[in-house]
């Protein structure tokens, strides 16, 4: 008889696919990664979660999520009780997130940013995704260059005008790169940092991560 693996559910971040989690080692669980839906006109953060949450299965999942996908985690998290929340290179609240955001997503600015520009893989998107080798770069520059303009622009709008002020249930573990720039670690409440790691840590950083989340879930 076939053994029946738990399962975990993954949401990969904005601009970003399962790709990210190629070298991830899971450890002995069945690995279940939640596609991005097409988002409907002016639907909200919640209503998006609320859509997402039905395709997962589990009475009590465990859920993972990298940067935009650890926001989308928390908001899904408000709808069904979750074992435990695992945030990757994400904020808990929106006040973990850096000012400058909240700022930009009250004044509107991001709308007057073409959106080409947001598929640009140069020496300034590297450095702020913290890629280094060949491969990185190519990997970073191929994912921006396939995400879905219609969810990169609802989702940036998503991120710089989310309203999570409440505090994260304490089941919530957070993973952080210390040379995060994207979401800085001095916001976070992190409970696990890894030296040198920035944004893209789960591709430059793997094997580290692997060993977080390993302890984390035999928790």
């Amino acid at each position: 008889m076939q053994e029946i693996l738990p399962k975990i559910y993954v949401f990969s971040g904005l601009g970003v696919d399962h790709r990210v989690f190629a070298d991830i080692d899971f450890g002995n669980f069945e690995v279940i990664h939640i596609p991005w839906l097409q988002p409907q006109a002016k639907e909200t953060i919640a209503a998006y979660a609320t859509r997402l949450a039905a395709l997962i299965t589990d009475h009590y999942p465990i859920l993972i999520g990298l940067s935009f996908g650890g926001i989308i985690a928390r908001e899904i998290a408000r709808i069904i009780p979750c074992k435990q929340i695992i945030l990757i290179a994400s904020a808990k609240n929106r006040w973990e997130l850096p000012p400058v955001y909240r700022v930009i997503g009250i004044s509107r600015l991001h709308h007057l940013i073409p959106g080409f520009l947001f598929t640009y893989s140069g020496r300034l998107t590297q450095w702020f995704f913290g890629v280094k080798t060949k491969d990185q770069k190519k990997l970073l520059a191929i994912i921006l260059k396939e995400t879905n303009p219609v969810f990169r622009s609802w989702a940036i709008n998503a991120l710089l005008t989310w309203s999570g002020k409440d505090h994260a249930p304490g089941n919530t573990v957070s993973i952080h790169g210390s040379k995060d720039r994207l979401i800085p670690i001095r916001n976070i409440a992190a409970d696990f940092t890894l030296p040198g790691a920035g944004h893209f840590l789960t591709v430059t950083h793997a094997q580290e991560v692997s060993e977080h989340l390993q302890l984390i879930l035999k928790q």
